[in-house]
């Protein structure tokens, strides 16, 4: 391996951990945001027993004085709750620092006679690299409190000290790390390689969105423009040139622009709030990798196509392949309701997108399938957008309730989507393009009550599909194929 080895006169390392990382050092904030309160309270405190000695005499003058003291007194408590928030190499070893309320606390010192080995956690199925730990063997055979224990359940025996690869955010900070291990100890070094994170990059086939994080996270916690984008501007240091809002909602904007090389693209924009607590930034932070995961994983023709992902002055962009065409809800709006001849098609091009999605696994469920998010290209075929609320996941946790009504199922509506839901929501869009009208929330839909010309065996069809118990609905997208080839 090549180290390219700093200056030997150099006296010590930093690697700062990431601010507010989804890495297990966070694990400790609610203790730091208790800890903000208790210094808070007392300070109050102080200031009311301030105010009430000064009125009742001047003799408790030296009382008042030590009420002020204690909440800077607390300060050290402070600190020693507070998550580290750097690790610092030098020739006698590691340490893990926290840096808040203007004070410097070592959290943790290992020198290198005391450590055994280092090795980095075996990779499981479907993990990813940045979800490893290296970990630090103490030749005692035992562990130490403070970081350990808020990482228990992380199979890493017998570690002095182990952190997570995702905590180290760059491949800067990892190449520091590993050169400054070989450079100050002779410590063997198993299964750590300095060239790990060099993969590990926005534009590679299987991104991480580790920059994503870096970018939001480590930028000023201001916002240049406030408002929304005007035409002309560029963005990603010129790589976008806007030429059209599209449209507006309530967490960002979408935008036509133009790459240098002259591709029209789409600009989803999602504004990620800055005067919140951590973990509302980071969970907006989250949902936005969530959908730029879930789209670049995919590659079918009739979904939407992740170009780029980027993080600028704290708004989430993502760079879609521009779709000319009206959505479903427009051109039904525009035209009218749609014979079987023309709805049959279309509802075969749904089923395939769903079967699609419902294949992958873990299954995708798109959660807003819906007429509004089905664009008709010129050449008649379906492309499906907005993955906004989709959810990927092999378990059924409760998930928030989201989407539009008329579409959603009851089970959805209990937060627990499922494959099937989509189904419920292809069968209120087949009515919708026979009738034109949304169907009713909650309701097995009946097309045939609304249009005559709606025939028995189409009409079973969305009944079908559109039954309230998931049980009774057709089991798969291919099934609701299967039954609409035979209309």
């Amino acid at each position: 391996m090549d180290l390219n080895i700093n200056d030997e006169n150099e006296r010590s390392c930093i690697i700062p951990f990431w601010p507010y990382s989804v890495g297990e050092l966070m694990e400790r904030e609610k203790e730091k945001d208790d800890a903000r309160l208790l210094v808070l309270l007392f300070v109050a405190l102080a200031f009311l027993g301030a105010i009430f000695a000064a009125h009742l005499d001047m003799r408790y003058a030296g009382i008042t004085r030590l009420l002020w003291i204690v909440p800077f007194a607390l300060v050290p408590l402070f600190v020693k709750r507070s998550a580290p928030s750097q690790l610092v190499c030098d020739s006698r070893g590691l340490r893990l620092e926290t840096i808040a309320a203007g004070t410097v606390s070592v959290k943790q010192r290992l020198n290198w006679d005391d450590i055994s080995e280092i090795y980095l956690t075996e990779r499981k199925a479907k993990q990813r690299v940045l979800d490893q730990y290296i970990c630090f063997k103490s030749k005692k055979g035992h562990t130490r409190d403070s970081y350990q224990s808020a990482t228990r359940h992380v199979p890493c025996p017998h570690a002095l000290l182990k952190i997570k690869l995702e905590t180290i955010g760059t491949a800067a900070h990892w190449r520091t790390l590993v050169h400054s291990i070989y450079k100050w100890s002779s410590i063997e070094v198993k299964g750590v390689d300095a060239d790990l994170f060099n993969n590990l990059n926005i534009d590679q086939k299987a991104p991480t969105y580790t920059k994503i994080w870096l970018d939001a996270m480590l930028a000023p916690p201001q916002r240049h423009l406030i408002t929304a984008l005007n035409n002309g501007v560029s963005i990603k240091n010129g790589e976008y040139l806007l030429e059209d809002k599209l449209g507006m909602g309530g967490q960002g904007s979408a935008y036509l622009a133009r790459t240098k090389g002259g591709q029209e693209v789409v600009l989803k924009e999602t504004i990620l709030p800055l005067y919140v607590e951590s973990r509302i930034r980071r969970q907006a932070l989250e949902n936005f990798e969530h959908e730029a995961r879930i789209l670049g994983s995919l590659n079918h023709p009739n979904v939407v196509k992740l170009i780029d992902c980027f993080v600028e002055d704290h708004r989430g962009y993502l760079v879609l392949e521009r779709i000319k065409g009206p959505n479903l809800a427009e051109y039904i709006a525009k035209n009218g309701p749609l014979g079987e001849t023309h709805a049959v098609p279309l509802g075969l091009a749904m089923c395939d997108i769903l079967s699609y999605l419902h294949g992958v696994s873990p299954p995708i469920v798109h959660r807003d399938f819906t007429p509004d998010n089905l664009i008709l290209r010129p050449d008649g075929s379906l492309t499906l957008i907005d993955f906004t609320i989709a959810q990927q996941s092999a378990d059924t946790a409760t998930a928030n309730v989201m989407g539009k009504h008329a579409y959603l199922p009851p089970e959805q509506f209990r937060g627990k989507a499922t494959p099937q839901s989509d189904i419920y929501a292809l069968g209120c869009t087949l009515y919708y393009l026979l009738t034109s009208e949304n169907p009713e929330p909650l309701t097995c839909s009946h097309p045939k009550l609304v249009r005559d010309s709606v025939s028995s065996a189409m009409d079973q069809v969305v009944a079908t599909a559109t039954e309230l118990e998931a049980s009774k609905r057709f089991s798969s997208a291919m099934d609701v194929r299967h039954a609409l080839s035979n209309i």
